[in-house]
This record gives C-alpha cells, sequence and structure tokens, in this order.
C-alpha cells in the first residue's frame, strides 16, 4: 500500500449526494422514456449489451464544474475525478433499463396479483401482500411500513454482493491491472475525459484537440437524428433505423433478401458507436471473433445441408437466433447458447483460475502470512488493503450471503448453485467487457443449465417444490449477465474503477472506499426511488415500466415454461464440450504466441446477444480502421489520433443521451 500521499480526503459529502440524487431519479428516469428509448437515454448503461454507462460522465463532468466554481475544498485534480468515476460507475446498475433493480424487481410485485400462488413460492419479505403491491399501479400515499421488509431484503441481497465482488476485484486488481495490462476501453474513453478536464492549455480548442472535436462533432450529429425519430414519428428516417432495424443498431436479413440463403448470417451492426468501443480492443481478439465468425457461417452452411436447420431460410434475422425450435440458440445440432454461452463462458473463467493459481495462492499465503514479509510488502505495495483483509471481507460476504439464503428459504446445493454460477458468469462477463467493452455471456438464459444439472429440471414433481422454484427464481439473474441482471456488477466496477487509477495514478485506497460505498448505498436508494415513483405516478402512467405485467415466477422460475432453457434435452455434452474448447483455445493461445484463436473470439462470435446485436460488422470495421492506424502511424498515431477521435465520438454521444433523457423527461410532464 502507498504511503502518506495518499491519505488525502474523499469529499464523502458531495459524492454521497450525487449517488443519492442519480440513484433515487434514475429509475424514474427510465420509467418515463417510451419503450426502444430506454436502451439510449438512460442514466446507467445505454446501447444494449455495449452497456455505454452515462453516469460516470456525469459524475466526473459534475465534479469538474463544482471545481471549477470553487465548490471543492481541494483543487479539481485527477485525482478528484478518478474518484468522481468510481462513484458514478458504481451505480451505473441501478440506473439502467432491463437490469435487476430497477427492472426484474418490479415481477416481484405484480407476481402477487397476477400469480396466485405468489405467496407460497416467495416469502413475504420479497414483495408485501397483494393489497398493498397492487397500489403501485395507480398510486397514491406510501405505506413505507408495509414496504420495510422488502426494501431491506433487495438492499441485503446487492449490498452483500457489493462487499463480495469488490473484495473478487481487489483481490484481482494486480493481475488484471498491472500485470495483464487488460485495456477496459470505456474506461479508456473517461480517461481522455478527465485527461482534457485536467489538462493546462491556453484555449479550449486546445485542451479538447482536433481528433477529439472531430469525433465530438460527428458523435452529435449522427445520435441527433435517432434522438429526432424516438421524438417525432414524422422526422425523416435518415439511417433506415425504422426498417428491419432493432434496438442496438442492428438490421436483420429478411427472407427475400439475398443473403437469406446463407444460414450464419442473421444481423449486422450500422452502428458506429459499437465500433468506437471495438477500436480500442486488441486486435488479436478482434481478429479471432472474425475468423470464428467465418467458422461459424460455415458450419451453420453444411449443418442446413445436410438437414438440420429445416426451414430457417425463410425466417427473419431475430427468428434465426431467438425463435423456435431451429434456431441457433437451442437448434440441434450445435445449441450455440449451451456451448458458447454456458460452456465457454464457464471455460473462460475456470481456465483463468486455473491458469492463474499461482497468483492466486500467492494472495491466499499473504493472507495467511506464509509469505515472506518482503515479498508480502513488493506485492500489496499498491493494493487498496492487504490481502488478509480483503479476504477477511470477502468470507464475510460469503458468511451473510449463505444467512440470507437460508432466511429466504433455501438448503445448501441452491445457495451454492446460486453463488458459484454467479461468480463464474461475473468473471467471464468482466474479461470480456474489460477486453472488448461488450457484455458477454448474455445469451438468452444460459446460466439455468448449472441450475438443472444440480437441481433437476422440476418437471416431476406436480406442482414444483417450493425450494425448486425460490432457487430458480434467481437463475436468471446470476445466469443471463452480471452487468444486467445480478449482483456481480462491482466486480466489473471495481475493476474499472482501478483501471481509471493506475491510469491517473490516484491511490487504489481512494476508489476502494468509494466504489464499496457508493455500491452499497445505491440498491437502497435505488429501490426507496421505485417505491416513491409508483405511489408518486403510479406504474400505470409510467410507459417504460411495462415490466410491471410481467410475472417472473410463471416467466423464469415454472418447470414447463424454462423447458428450452438452456435448450431442449439433450445438452449437457454440448455443455462439457464449450468448456473443453474454452480450456483448450486458453492454453493453445497462451502457450503458443502465433495461435490467432480465444475463447473470448468465440465467445463474441457466436454468443446470444452478440448474434442478436450483429456485432460481426462492427467488429471488422475496427479491426481494419485500428489495424491502418497502426500501420500507417504505429501506436503514436493510434494513441494521439486515434484513441482521442473515437473517445469524443463515444462523449459526443453521451452528450446527446443526456440531452435526450431530460427530453423525455419534460415531455413526460408536459406532453409535445
Amino acid at each position: 500500500m502507498r504511503g502518506e500521499s495518499e491519505a488525502e480526503k474523499i469529499p464523502w459529502i458531495p459524492l454521497i449526494i450525487g449517488v443519492v440524487i442519480i440513484c433515487f431519479i434514475g429509475p424514474f428516469w427510465v420509467y418515463m422514456e417510451p419503450p426502444g428509448a430506454q436502451n439510449w437515454y438512460a442514466l446507467g448503461a445505454n446501447a444494449c449489451f455495449l452497456a455505454v454507462p452515462l453516469s460516470p460522465f456525469l459524475f466526473i463532468t459534475g465534479a469538474y464544474l463544482l471545481g471549477r466554481f470553487g465548490l471543492f475544498k481541494e483543487k479539481v485534480s485527477l485525482r478528484i475525478l478518478t474518484i468522481a468515476y468510481a462513484a458514478g460507475l458504481a451505480i451505473a446498475q441501478v440506473t439502467s433499463n432491463a437490469t435487476g433493480i430497477p427492472s426484474n424487481i418490479i415481477q416481484f410485485f405484480s407476481d402477487r396479483w397476477l400469480n396466485e400462488l405468489s405467496m407460497k413460492y416467495v416469502p413475504w419479505f420479497v414483495a408485501p401482500p397483494e393489497n398493498i403491491a397492487k397500489q403501485v399501479l395507480t398510486g397514491g400515499p406510501i405505506p413505507w411500513a408495509d414496504w420495510v421488509p422488502t426494501i431491506i431484503f433487495w438492499w441485503s441481497l446487492w449490498g452483500i454482493g457489493a462487499l463480495f465482488y469488490v473484495s473478487v476485484g481487489t483481490i484481482f486488481r494486480r493481475g488484471w491491472i498491472e500485470l495483464e495490462r487488460i485495456p477496459f476501453p470505456h474506461t479508456l474513453v473517461m480517461h481522455r475525459v478527465i485527461t482534457i478536464y485536467t489538462r493546462p492549455a491556453p484555449s479550449l480548442r486546445e485542451r479538447l484537440g482536433r481528433a477529439f472535436i472531430i469525433g465530438a462533432i460527428l458523435g452529435i450529429l449522427w445520435e441527433l437524428p435517432l434522438l429526432l425519430i424516438n421524438l417525432f414519428p414524422w422526422f425523416p428516417d435518415i439511417y433506415g433505423w425504422r426498417t428491419n432495424t432493432c434496438g442496438p443498431g442492428s438490421h436483420w436479413i429478411t427472407p427475400d433478401s439475398p443473403l437469406a440463403p446463407v444460414v450464419g448470417l442473421a444481423m449486422f451492426n450500422k452502428d458506429p458507436l459499437t465500433a468506437c468501443i471495438f477500436y480500442m480492443a486488441p486486435l488479436g481478439t478482434l481478429l479471432s471473433t472474425l475468423i470464428f465468425t467465418i467458422i461459424f457461417i460455415i458450419l451453420m452452411q453444411v449443418a442446413w445441408y445436410m438437414g438440420y436447420y429445416t426451414g430457417i431460410e425463410s425466417i427473419s434475422g431475430c427468428g434465426r437466433v431467438w425463435c423456435g425450435t431451429i434456431s441457433y440458440r437451442v437448434g440441434e445440432p450445435f445449441k450455440w447458447d449451451v456451448f458458447t454461452s454456458a460452456g465457454v463462458g464457464t471455460g473462460i473463467a475456470l481456465f483463468y483460475l486455473i491458469l492463474n493459481w499461482r497468483y492466486l495462492a500467492e494472495t491466499i499465503k499473504a493472507a495467511v502470512g506464509k509469505l515472506s514479509e518482503a515479498r508480502r510488502s513488493e506485492i500489496e505495495k499498491n493494493e487498496p488493503i492487504p490481502y488478509r483483509t480483503s479476504y477477511l471481507l470477502l468470507l464475510i460476504a460469503l458468511v451473510l450471503s449463505i444467512i440470507l439464503w437460508i432466511i429466504y428459504g433455501l438448503s445448501a446445493a441452491p445457495i451454492a448453485v446460486i453463488i458459484l454460477v454467479g461468480l463464474i458468469n461475473a468473471i467471464a462477463e468482466t474479461r470480456t467487457y474489460g477486453l472488448v467493452g461488450f457484455v458477454a455471456p448474455a445469451g438468452s438464459w444460459f446460466g439455468y443449465g448449472p441450475y438443472k444439472l444440480v437441481l433437476g429440471d422440476g418437471l416431476d414433481v406436480k406442482p414444483p417444490s417450493v425450494e425448486w422454484v425460490r432457487a430458480f427464481t434467481w437463475a436468471h439473474f446470476t445466469g443471463q449477465s452480471a452487468w444486467m441482471t445480478g449482483w456481480g456488477f462491482p466486480l466489473i466496477s471495481s475493476l474499472s474503477s482501478y483501471k481509471m487509477a493506475d491510469l491517473t495514478g490516484t491511490d487504489s485506497r481512494s476508489v476502494f472506499k468509494v466504489v464499496l460505498v457508493s455500491s452499497i448505498l445505491a440498491p437502497l436508494v435505488a429501490v426507496i426511488g421505485i417505491i416513491w415513483a409508483f405511489y408518486t405516478f403510479g406504474a400505470t402512467r409510467l410507459p417504460g415500466a411495462g415490466w410491471i405485467s410481467w410475472s417472473h415466477i410463471l416467466g423464469r422460475a415454472w418447470p414447463e415454461n424454462v423447458v428450452t432453457r438452456p435448450a431442449y434435452k439433450p445438452w449437457v455434452p454440448h455443455y462439457i464440450a464449450g468448456i473443453i474448447t474454452a480450456g483448450l483455445l486458453t492454453f493453445l493461445h497462451a502457450r503458443f504466441l502465433w495461435f490467432p484463436l480465444d475463447p473470448i473470439g468465440l465467445l463474441l462470435a457466436t454468443d446470444g446477444h452478440a448474434l442478436i446485436e450483429g456485432i460481426w460488422t462492427t467488429i471488422l470495421a475496427a479491426y481494419i480502421l485500428k489495424s491502418i492506424t497502426l500501420k500507417i502511424g504505429g501506436s503514436k498515431l493510434y494513441e494521439e489520433v486515434g484513441i482521442p477521435a473515437v473517445s469524443g465520438f463515444i462523449a459526443g454521444y453521451l452528450v446527446m443521451t443526456f440531452i435526450g433523457g431530460l427530453i423525455f423527461l419534460v415531455r413526460f410532464f408536459v406532453p409535445f
């Protein structure tokens, strides 16, 4: 750990005020936007599974402006803006759309009146009884006393998760940030913004730099028409966004397209925002993804000629990926959701732990006092806390988590599954997000596989047992996406924040404190904000609160309704094959420098959400542009022109995201 120079105070008061304000209004900010707009104008993650967060940008800019007006005791510095980034990113999940909080949580409320078995299968403290829960539809005076148990449960679930995953992130910090130098593309963008805010320059133009200015202008010009078509149906659809295009900018192939006979083609992404993020990813990973995309297309075509996927050529792109028994996701012979999202995703995490056993063993030795004092001091010199403290916090979080699940009504087996599946998925996803800036694995509920391996498919008991339903209630949360649905997001936010600290030279101890406090405080404030928004406006008046019409039990935890999760039987061989393939690719890629394929490339080429968002086209564009940049001007041109240009584009996009959200907020109160 670093010396006395790091003992600077953290501006806790403005930070906590900022966290409380953004987390309180964040759910309402999402709820008041119409469907479709929520993926682009949230205070948290935007652009679907590209997950571009707005909140860090707001915190950094807010801290800068406060400093300029002299509202901070200390001068605006790299350290202050790094701390602001850490706080802003820590709260990004609970201010996003389609996340556990604020979206999935409300399905537990609606279950009380949509499903008469809800009180049997879901404990009383997860959601209030029907007569109270149903009040959120129309609003009225808030019976806070009836909601206290629910608030405490969800806060405990996410808060304990924060302690657990921040501890894991702290243990991984030195390996990921100092040894592997994982890039974290989204963090690189915000680092450019921080550099601009703190750079001494005689003029604003010189501070921003020509490349950043051009990129920002292009980002604003690109996003402006998209905002206008969301606001006004009459506005010309310049980019063809209303024609065969999904929300993240992925255009689907129609049955009458000349490309329809190529059964391995479904979508292609046309949003340059995606290419800007991928531009900052390692060339090797981009090339691996492109090679596996070609392999995927060939395999799908061969399988089609052999009689599989019959009729898929007459289905549009989205359906090819997701719909029916012949979709990429569950169709024979590949069952990509199982092989890739579940199997390869699991293998990425497992073989990372296996290949790095020496690193982990050394941290454990340091924690238990089995390492020499000299070596322990050396490896802990940049750590925020000693490894002993990290493992102690991890153990405390694990014990608290087990206690919470026992109170919830689960026994040892489902508790172990919930914890382990969540951890494995979070590790795999954080590595992918850290390398390329895209959330994967994020296939269609692939996490149900391990649950069924341990707990069975639930079809042999009618009605299903209480424990089976209670366990599977969390299969979607732990096995879909740590960024979006589960409580594993602090692993991403902590390591991203440690990356920023490394870039700016900020002490990791301050970052650790800010991430932990913000991550624990955020869910409490957000859940209170959700309840306030529903009672103040009524869920039926909020255009973005459509999740309130879902039954979580029937949709995601009822045996007959999750038969295809992760795929139709048999799927276990595909799952095992995916794990083995990931291990083989990991070994070969680490052993032979010339070997171009890695498991993350396979994951990005065939994961469910990667396919539905058609990212192969923007990965191709990013690979070509980055290769040209490095060929012409080397790393100097890349760092002085390439990174500023794409960072400017993304910053311009974020400006339009905030402006668009404000307009939708005004429009909710003053329709126009």
